[in-house]
């Protein structure tokens, strides 16, 4: 079963976990698992137009989803899947 890895602030939508493992063979699978698991996160990491956030990296392996096939992207048992806010500052 994928593992995913939640940066805070996100972990609100997990009851504090900041890894959960969850059933999916893509990044939707796996976010609608957290979802219906836990309830709270997509409206932490989705716009009102659905869309990713900006400031939320979704990786699989390091690599940003957006550069790979989206919420398409397969994942396997082995896989490192994180989603995190990016800081920005000045």
């Amino acid at each position: 079963m994928p593992r995913v890895h939640l940066q805070a602030p996100l972990t609100q939508a997990t009851n504090g976990l900041s890894v959960v493992d969850v059933p999916g063979a893509t990044i939707g699978e796996l976010i609608d698992a957290i979802e219906s698991r836990h309830g709270g996160l997509k409206k932490m990491i989705f716009n009102e137009n659905g869309q990713l956030h900006r400031h939320i990296i979704i990786s699989v392996n390091e690599e940003d989803i957006r550069f790979l096939e989206n919420y398409d992207t397969a994942v396997f048992d082995d896989d490192e899947i994180s989603i995190l806010p990016v800081i920005a500052g000045g």
